[in-house]
């Protein structure tokens, strides 16, 4: 310990007092840190000067990894100039920082964060880099000089963060992170350079250290990738800088504080709270840099970063891609499978051990098979039905979560379907101008996804919203859901039904809480609304929909995976008056899709694979594909942030009295070998009496020479019949080959089945779920749970329950009995 003599007075003179003492500085060290012996020796005799120039010395002379000085030389170059530096020097010299010369220079940024932007100071940096280039002394002094001038129009720098509509967003911790780290490669960039001196090196320092501890003593509230974000960085600090005696403190609160977001911002199904991939590679390589031994990891990290990895293997498509949801930007496939199926599994990989995990990434190539290939994450509201775990594999992805706040959108219902290779169906995926109706209107609102609208209006975002800036405090995953959320998931060997409804209204904007607050933040930081975006200036008024003015008709959406082939959607809109009600269905830029003349089927390929879309309704649905619309604005995909390209959407629409019903089958094949497809909707009849498609419909699917029968009950079950078939079922699903004889059957909730006339299933109770399949000479039961039934077996003469127990059977009328000693 090196023992310092810390004398009253004994300050020098220090031009820069609103930053902070030369004494306060130095008093920051650890003195005892290698190479610091000198430093040590300057303070003990009260010499702050000499104490300076030897702690610069340190700095030059530092050779640490990833800390080695990019200089060229301390020999001034003046003949050597950059465009790039001279356009620098121009800029930095006539910047204001607290303004914006060109607000349209930067469109899709709101006027206050393009403040907040330059005030990163991304530009310094630039120059400091040109200086390292160029060997020319002017572009290291115009930097200097264009950091100490931004101290003298900005300052006093603050110590705690602004808060509430007038908070200066440049100020705020979310934008202080960028601006250290740029601070901090200016330091390492000009430390060497002749024409810096020491004071002002000296005053880098103090200003890189006010940022360091202004993180450290203010906890960022709101965005959650915010949040993350500031305890990495943290963690970097403190490692970057172990000169400071408070180094080991802000590295442990880094760990200690990511150890407890594993806690808030993880639902219990390992999903994060935004229902994005990207928080789950910052945790990990903390746990790396834990494993490799350069941090203390806290009492069990490793354990809770080790749950969080189902999410990205499970919900990873076939082709190694992640489906386009809420923030993330895929939105097109690549050109070929990549190596391993996704760098997130590959580091579940390393971090677990997991078979199932190996067996995943690699394709199936090693490890072992996962014993699901459907998955639900019940509370964050993703339910996944897969077919196998091939890259041909048939693959759909629904949302039933909740639209709250940060990086979500608002996309209740939606959904993304994959087959053969490629992607059929896509989310739109995320896309700037931030500030736009591009962004707020289309990829984050309902119009960019695969739901529906009503009357124009997609659906309206939930809480909680997560404030910037605030001091309210974090949310946690508590505050969006502290249960499961009140979807259905059933998943058998031959099916896989989910349903979740939306209720919270359609209104003109997708949130009208964030837009507000967008507006008011701004009217609170420029001069007048003409200073705004034009868009942020037509949020003062009449795109306004307040919440008791928003059309309340809820929209249920059901989704039956017909194992391994096709899908069901069955959709309602309840709600009373006449209205437009749009159905939509995205696919990719690279997509071809055509309508069908006279009967409304959508036909779309990419790549090696291609669907039909087949919409079965009493409704007079229309049918029409729009694709690079401007007004409103429909069919695009990202190109880049901040760019868009056209691409294909498939809309039905119809305009009548609510409630409304549409069962439309989705049906995918290798391309250019679509089967021979039609879909007939199937009047419903309970007690005689016809029964209304919005309380219970059916349809029959004819695929080439063979007939699929579907009933669902949507408000209450009750013996009804469809057709040829009847069932008191929720959902019964019977597939016939080209003689008509039952080949499955797929029953949700119910006891009786009859197809033709002829008894199928006749329980004595309620089955959850029974699946049924007939081939040449047996008859394959699966069933959630044992129950007494009598079943139609053919020409059957063995049984198979749950693929495990087989015996010859003896039908009787073609039935036998099953699960007779249930009650025992």
């Amino acid at each position: 310990m090196c023992p310092v003599q810390r004398a009253a007075g004994s300050e020098a003179k220090d031009d820069m007092t609103e930053v902070m003492s030369d004494k306060v500085l130095l008093d920051a060290l650890d003195l005892g840190h290698p190479g610091l012996e000198s430093v040590c020796e300057a303070m003990s005799a009260a010499d702050l000067g000499e104490a300076k120039q030897r702690l610069i010395a340190y700095f030059r002379n530092r050779r640490d990894a990833g800390t080695e000085p990019v200089s060229p030389g301390p020999t001034d170059q003046p003949e050597v100039t950059s465009e790039r530096g001279e356009q620098l020097c121009r800029e930095l010299a006539a910047r204001d920082w607290l303004s914006v010369a060109d607000p349209g220079a930067t469109p899709e940024r709101l006027y206050s964060t393009q403040v907040m932007q330059q005030n990163d100071h991304g530009e310094f940096l630039a120059l400091a880099q040109e200086y390292g280039e160029t060997g020319n002394h002017r572009y290291a002094r115009e930097c200097v000089t264009g950091m100490l001038r931004w101290i003298d129009v900005t300052g006093p720098l603050p110590t705690r963060p602004p808060t509430g509509p007038t908070g200066a967003f440049w100020r705020t911790i979310h934008y202080t992170s960028p601006r250290a780290t740029n601070w901090t490669n200016c330091l390492l960039l000009l430390q060497h350079c002749p024409a810096v001196t020491v004071d002002e090196l000296v005053t880098l320092l103090k200003v890189i250290l006010h940022h360091l501890r202004y993180l450290a003593d203010n906890q960022v509230p709101g965005m959650p990738n915010m949040v993350i974000h500031l305890h990495e960085h943290l963690i970097a600090t403190g490692r970057q800088w172990p000169e400071f005696s408070e180094a080991d403190g802000w590295t442990r609160a880094g760990l200690d504080g990511l150890c407890a977001l594993l806690d808030e911002y993880f639902y219990p199904d390992g999903a994060y709270i935004e229902l994005s991939y990207f928080a789950h590679e910052c945790f990990t390589r903390t746990l790396q840099l834990g494993e490799r031994g350069e941090v203390d990891l806290p009492p069990g990290f490793r354990q809770k970063v080790e749950r969080i990895f189902d999410f990205p293997a499970y919900m990873v498509k076939p082709n190694g891609s992640y489906p386009s949801v809420n923030d993330n930007y895929s939105a097109q496939d690549g050109d070929e499978f990549p190596e391993r199926r996704g760098a997130l599994i590959s580091l579940g990989v390393e971090i677990t051990g997991r078979d199932d995990l190996r067996f995943i990434d690699s394709y199936g190539a090693q490890g072992t098979a996962p014993a699901e290939t459907s998955c639900t994450f019940p509370y964050a509201g993703f339910y996944v039905m897969r077919s196998d775990w091939s890259t041909q594999a048939r693959y759909l992805v629904f949302d039933g979560g909740r639209s709250a706040g940060g990086h979500n959108h608002v996309d209740k219902l939606s959904f993304e379907l994959y087959a053969y290779g490629n992607t059929l169906v896509t989310d739109c995926g995320c896309a700037g101008p931030w500030s736009s109706a591009w962004r707020s209107e289309y990829f984050v609102g309902s119009a960019g996804h695969n739901t529906m609208m009503v009357d124009g209006r997609g659906q309206v975002a939930g809480l909680p919203l997560f404030d910037i800036p605030s001091l309210r405090g974090r949310t946690r995953w508590q505050d969006i859901t502290n249960e499961p959320l009140p979807n259905t998931w059933v998943s058998g060997t031959g099916f896989d039904y989910a349903s979740s409804r939306y209720q919270d209204g359609y209104g003109a904007y997708g949130s009208e809480q964030s837009r507000r607050r967008g507006f008011q933040y701004e009217s609170k930081r420029v001069e007048g609304v003409e200073s705004m975006q034009p868009w942020t200036q037509r949020q003062a008024g009449e795109l306004q929909v307040a919440p008791h003015e928003r059309l309340f008709v809820d929209h249920e959406r059901k989704i039956w995976f017909a194992k391994p082939d096709y899908w069901i959607l069955s959709d309602r809109l309840l709600g009373k008056g006449r209205h437009l009600a749009e159905s939509l269905f995205h696919f990719q830029a690279s997509a071809t899709c055509d309508v069908e003349p006279g009967d409304n089927t959508v036909r779309t390929a990419n790549g090696q694979a291609g669907l039909t879309i087949l919409p079965s309704s009493a409704a007079n649905l229309q049918a029409r594909i729009v694709c690079g619309q401007q007004d409103p604005l429909q069919g695009w995909v990202p190109a880049g942030w901040g760019h868009h390209r056209p691409a294909p959407v498939a809309i039905y629409s119809v305009e009548q009295e609510l409630p409304l019903a549409i069962d439309t089958v989705l049906y995918p094949y290798p391309r250019d070998q679509a089967p021979s497809l039609s879909v007939e909707p199937l009047a419903v009849v309970e007690g005689g009496e016809f029964v209304p498609p919005w309380e219970a419909s059916g349809l029959c699917l004819q695929i080439d020479d063979r007939r699929d029968y579907y009933l669902v009950a949507h408000e209450r079950r009750a013996l009804r019949s469809g057709g040829p078939l009847v069932s008191d079922a929720e959902v019964v699903l019977v597939c016939c080959d080209s003689d008509g004889h039952p080949r499955q059957l797929r029953l949700l909730n119910g006891s009786f089945v009859e197809l033709d006339g002829r008894p199928l299933v006749t329980a004595e109770e309620t089955f959850r779920s029974l699946e049924l399949s007939w081939t040449a000479d047996s008859l394959t039961v699966h069933a959630d749970q044992p129950i007494g039934a009598n079943l139609w077996a053919g020409r059957a003469r063995n049984l198979i329950v749950d693929d495990v127990e087989r015996r010859t059977i003896a039908p009787v009328n073609e039935q036998i009995a099953v699960f007779g000693d249930w009650l025992d």
